[in-house]
């Protein structure tokens, strides 16, 4: 049997990893990436100019695409390209635009627009503004004479760069001098350290195999049974993958010695409330992005997530702290008012309350487990929302809500699993008696560090948002 899962899981991930692989964006499905690269000639000034769009911004702008597109919106990006030479403006005029749109992820597409954009050449102290999509995350490199294509006009981003791409969005020379090599700056990273504790928890490449089961050539039954098996097996190795709070889950559970029933709501919570997130930030894609871009909800979730956590975690702090107080002090009074003839039974009254009675701030209660399982899956992940934006792209939204039900269940599975493995052993490390002085500090001990997780999640929003 345990051979026959073997195989069946090796099968999954050899058919489904490659495709998805191949077909992501190597900076995100969520960006828009821009390229400038300024020549001379004797009579001009000439631009070249290409935009490469990832996948969800191109399904965004599908809806715009038509005969003319390229040649309207090569005028825009010209329009928000600005040139000036000796401090006088110079109208750049676009030509010979090259719209491409290429297979993306989960069967979207990605866009790629080239084009030139050209001026009359006058003066030598030249300078370049580009102030297209500069509320979008992605990479913008401009290229001066002399210098350095890192891209090579977008086709090939350098992997050393992939996690801090670059960001420049103005550049200045005189005509006649070397501009010298060029200084590759990173710009708002797309992780920090701090996934080293966390994860990725802001805007991840979704390279994961989920996003390509929702585009094979026929849906047979086969093909359906398959793609819900690998859906389910998937989502659990994401739920195994770093983040999904799992800390959050371990420190809570362990310290406040919750019981399986409660292990099973916070899985199940973080759960339902990862995949309510997706479906909302589906929404705003295709609804509300002339007004929030998806993007930039993400560093927010994420600091709104961390700070709900670290209430949480304060609101189990403070009472833990109060009772090891109180209950310091009546062992105090206690041992005060003890004399000889009394302190066997003192011991053994002492030895009872400490292991058979729990303080009543250090039990778990359902709402208080809710609020946390809500508050650890609120940031939706990034290849389920493909997967969704994909089903509607195809026409097979019935089926891409499958697939994420069977991606989440696979994800509420292994959550609850470590949930009741927790609880497990917790009951059996309760039993030795190495452990009776470490027992009194450990809900305090976990509530602190619930309260360092929902800081960490939070610093990290900041970072994403550019606020820190």
């Amino acid at each position: 049997m345990k051979r026959c899962l073997a195989v069946m899981l090796g099968l999954l991930l050899t058919v489904a990893w490659p495709t998805a692989a191949a077909l992501a964006h190597p900076l995100g499905n969520f960006t828009v990436n821009r390229y400038s690269r300024i020549e001379l000639t004797d009579t001009e000034i000439r631009v070249r100019y290409v935009l490469d769009m990832a996948e969800i911004p191109t399904f965004q702008e599908l809806p715009l695409v038509d005969q003319g597109y390229a040649s309207r919106k090569a005028a825009e990006l010209a329009g928000g390209a600005h040139l000036s030479a000796d401090g006088r403006d110079l109208r750049l005029q676009a030509s010979e635009p090259q719209l491409s749109l290429l297979d993306g992820q989960g069967g979207l597409k990605t866009l790629r627009l080239a084009a030139w954009f050209t001026a009359p050449r006058a003066g030598s102290a030249i300078r370049y503004e580009d102030t297209n999509y500069r509320s979008r995350v992605g990479w913008s490199e401009i290229v001066l004479p002399g210098q350095t294509d890192v891209s090579h006009e977008l086709t090939d981003y350098p992997s050393d760069l992939l996690s801090s791409p670059l960001d420049q969005h103005a550049a200045a020379f005189t005509a006649g001098v070397e501009t010298g090599a060029r200084s590759a700056g990173p710009s708002l990273p797309f992780k920090g350290p701090l996934d080293l504790l966390l994860g990725d928890t802001g805007i991840a490449k979704a390279k994961d195999a989920f996003a390509g089961l929702i585009d094979p050539a026929e849906l047979s039954a086969a093909v359906v049974l398959f793609s819900l098996l690998a859906a389910l097996v998937l989502g659990a190795l994401h739920a195994l993958s770093p983040g999904h709070g799992k800390t959050i889950v371990a420190a809570y559970l362990v310290g406040s010695r919750g019981t399986a029933w409660q292990a099973v709501v916070l899985g199940l919570t973080v759960t339902a409330t990862h995949t309510a997130g997706v479906f909302a930030l589906g929404l705003v894609t295709l609804f509300a992005s002339k007004y929030v871009l998806p993007e930039q909800l993400y560093p927010w979730l994420s600091f709104s997530s961390g700070m709900l956590v670290v209430l949480i975690g304060l609101g189990l702090f403070v009472p833990r702290l109060r009772a090891a107080l109180l209950q310091a002090h009546h062992h105090e009074a206690e041992a005060g008012h003890s004399h000889a003839s009394h302190e066997h039974h003192a011991h053994g009254h002492d030895h009872d309350h400490d292991h058979d009675h729990t303080p009543d701030a250090a039990r778990p209660s359902i709402r208080r487990v809710v609020a946390l399982g809500i508050s650890g899956g609120l940031l939706p992940c990034p290849s389920a929302l493909v997967v969704l934006l994909s089903a509607v792209s195809l026409h097979r939204i019935g089926f891409g809500l499958v697939l994420i039900c069977a991606f989440s269940l696979g994800l509420a599975g292994v959550l609850t699993a470590v949930g009741l493995l927790l609880v497990h052993a917790g009951s059996y490390v309760s039993r030795f008696k190495a452990s009776a002085r470490l027992l009194p500090a450990l809900p305090m001990a976990s509530a602190f560090v619930v309260m360092l997780a929902g800081a960490a999640i939070s610093a990290q929003g900041l970072l994403q948002a550019g606020v820190i």
